[in-house]
């Protein structure tokens, strides 16, 4: 101690009194810096890209850290039909601006998404490929009925090719109304506003021939 200035510090954070008359005493553990790496070809260790994690200087002790378990995530760019693609773009843009912020792996859960290129009649086998390389918790954006049936991950908001009806399956979440929610509104804003009756057939392929 010389006067009230602490020059270093080996047993642990600043008392408050301390810190009141000024006491300088961060410690000399702080900014530690992880660097993840995967093994290749012949062993090989690569750099795991965005895979640097840095601690502030005043992060002394490792011990109370905890990394949250990011969610990985993917959505498809169905190459053979442009509504599709405009779609997956819109997907991407919208998971884009939530990924501003997202690099507070201590105080949250990370959300990570990649984008798999397919045709309509491929997405499927490219999906299954995918989750047999990386691991993966939810799909979000464009997708066809077969994938549906894929077990071990999450649907947020299902986009599809044409509409349908919906069979309810616990691992989809619907964020966007339903074909069923669109056509009860409609039923009951024509009953509201006409006074004649109205008629209404509705044909598709899970309709009882």
């Amino acid at each position: 101690m010389i006067d009230d200035l602490v020059i270093g510090d080996y047993g642990g954070e600043c008392s408050e009194i301390a810190d009141v008359q000024g006491a300088v005493c961060r410690c000399n553990q702080g900014g530690r810096t992880i660097y993840m790496k995967s093994f290749g070809e012949d062993y090989r260790a690569d750099h795991i890209n965005e895979g640097t994690l840095s601690y502030d200087p005043w992060v002394c002790y490792s011990t109370d850290i905890i990394l949250y378990a990011p969610l990985n995530g993917l959505t498809f760019l169905l190459t053979d039909s442009q509504l599709a693609m405009e779609a997956g773009k819109a997907t991407i843009l919208g998971a884009g601006a939530a990924l501003r912020d997202n690099d507070d792996h201590t105080s949250k859960h990370g959300f990570n998404i990649k984008t798999a290129l397919s045709t309509t009649n491929g997405a499927l086998n490219e999906f299954i490929s995918f989750m047999r390389r990386e691991s993966l918790h939810a799909v979000a954006g464009t997708v066809t009925e077969a994938m549906l049936d894929v077990p071990n991950v999450t649907f947020i908001d299902p986009l599809f090719l044409q509409p349908r009806l919906n069979k309810f399956r616990k691992h989809v979440i619907h964020l966007s109304p339903t074909v069923e929610q669109e056509l009860f509104v409609l039923a009951q804003y024509l009953g509201n506003t006409s006074d004649a009756s109205a008629a209404a057939v509705i044909r598709c392929d899970e309709a009882a021939a």
